[in-house]
């Protein structure tokens, strides 16, 4: 079976036993934990950092190949609530040339920053304020896990330019 990509809409209900997670995590028995504890640790501690409270809003696990990528977008809406984006990138193997980098417009203006889709690279960054993209993948697979987290009160670190 070719799964190219997984998402796992978590929303505050427990999912355990929902037969697409229960389908996924047999799939992918080491993503097992994402969409359950280990999301919401991690977004508790990275809550703790921010000086915020953060609830995971979703868990997506996705790997494209050569031409995949995704056009300029900010990762909320009115109705989502989601503050923070974390992406971590799982590739095996990437090297200068291979594309897929992610594309940060900064939200005060100024040169566009990529970073590389390195193995075990964490980036993270505004869901509100900071317009993004995935730039075409020239060669190999790029896969990656991101974790939106929404939260009810502002991120004044993250806001900040």
């Amino acid at each position: 079976v070719g799964v190219e990509e997984l998402q796992l809409q978590i929303k505050g209900a427990p999912i355990l036993d929902d037969p697409g997670v229960v389908a996924a995590r047999q799939l992918c028995p080491t993503l097992r934990d994402f969409g359950g504890c280990a999301a919401r640790v991690f977004g508790q501690r990275l809550g703790a950092a921010l000086g915020a409270t953060l609830a995971v809003d979703e868990v997506k696990a996705a790997a494209h190949g050569p031409g995949g990528c995704f056009p300029a977008h900010f990762d909320t809406t009115a109705t989502t609530g989601r503050v923070v984006t974390a992406i971590l990138y799982l590739s095996e193997a990437w090297a200068p040339g291979d594309g897929g980098e992610l594309r940060v417009y900064p939200p005060g203006g100024g040169a566009p920053v990529d970073v590389a889709p390195r193995r075990n690279a964490l980036v993270v960054f505004s869901s509100t304020s900071v317009l993004h993209r995935t730039l075409p993948l020239v060669r190999g697979l790029r896969t990656a896990v991101s974790f939106w987290f929404s939260s009810t009160e502002p991120i004044a670190r993250l806001e900040t330019p």
